[in-house]
This record gives C-alpha cells, sequence and structure tokens, in this order.
C-alpha cells in the first residue's frame, strides 16, 4: 500500500463516503484536532509509571478514535458509515476514575498554573487540546445541527480527567502545585 495518494495535492480530501471537501473546513479541524489529542496521549502514556492510568488512557485512545471516524462522516447522508461508539457507560468510567483520583488529591479552591513534572505537563497539554476539541465540536453542531449528544459529554468530562490526572502526576512526582 503507498502512503501517498496524489488526491490530496489540489487541497481537497475526502470524508467517509467519498464526499470531497477543502482541507481546512471546520470537520477536518474537528476530527484533526481529536487526532492531534490522541497523539499527545500517547506520548504522555509514555511518562506514565501506574498501569492502571495507562490502560485507562488505551482506552481513551480507543475512543477518540471512534470518535474521529464518526466525525469524518459526510453528514449530509442520512444513513452514516460510522456511528457514535461513545455510550452512558464510557462516561460513567471517567466520572469514575475522576473520582478515585479526586479522593487521593488535596481540595483546591484556586487555579492551578499548568506545570510540574513532564506527565503532569503533558496532561495539562492534552486538556487544552481536548478543550480545543470541545470547542471544534460545538462550532461543528452549529452547522450540522443533528449530532450525536454523548461525544460532547464524553469530551468535556474527558478535559475534566486530564486536568486530574495532571494533579495526581504532580503529588506522584513530588512536585509543588502553583497557584495562581
Amino acid at each position: 500500500m503507498k502512503i501517498y495518494t496524489k488526491s490530496g495535492d489540489k487541497l481537497f480530501t475526502s470524508l467517509i463516503g467519498g464526499k470531497r471537501v477543502q482541507k481546512n473546513v471546520l470537520q477536518l479541524d474537528t476530527y484533526g484536532s481529536i487526532d492531534e489529542l490522541n497523539s499527545f496521549l500517547g506520548l504522555l502514556i509514555t511518562q506514565i509509571k501506574n498501569e492502571d492510568d495507562k490502560n485507562f488512557l488505551n482506552f481513551v485512545q480507543r475512543k477518540l478514535f471512534s470518535l474521529g471516524a464518526y466525525f469524518a462522516n459526510d453528514f449530509s447522508v442520512k444513513e452514516k458509515t460510522y456511528k457514535c461508539d461513545i455510550h452512558q457507560q464510557d462516561i460513567k468510567c471517567i466520572e469514575m476514575a475522576i473520582d478515585l483520583i479526586s479522593s487521593d488529591l488535596p481540595v483546591i479552591n484556586k487555579f492551578i498554573l499548568p506545570g510540574g513534572s513532564k506527565s503532569a505537563s503533558l496532561a495539562h497539554i492534552c486538556r487544552t487540546i481536548c478543550r480545543r476539541v470541545e470547542r471544534c465540536m460545538v462550532s461543528l453542531k452549529e452547522q450540522v445541527h443533528e449530532l450525536e449528544e454523548l461525544p460532547f459529554i464524553f469530551i468535556n468530562r474527558l478535559s475534566d480527567y486530564l486536568f486530574m490526572l495532571a494533579r495526581k502526576e504532580n503529588v506522584r512526582n513530588g512536585e509543588e502545585e502553583v497557584l495562581w
């Protein structure tokens, strides 16, 4: 299989289903940002020591890959090639992971400056990319209108999880959180 097809040389690409669109449309920005988040999660995993956290992040990566496929659909076609593979139980898993981390961390009532250990800093980068994904999704919903609700909840919870993971990693690495 050749990696280059030359089909994108004229600044267009294909959605799932074959529809050609310009490479700068919001839909591509949305699933491209999901891909970027997924790539940074891969880097974050290399810095995480806890096997449960690594396994959870692998679960998230698989869900994000499916979410990227969902957003690569041609939304002008009623029957989607890729259905949304985000379920209420996936959101519950993120919430349980957040609660588990929260139970071991000191309560805060101020903002925290991103940084600290390398793993915490990477988690903060993932969090900010996740927030951009969320903004892209909201903008896309204004155009497409009929997007499923669960991906929005999943991404919102994921950014919360990444914040908590950053805090956990700073504690694990003996780094002080810098309050603003």
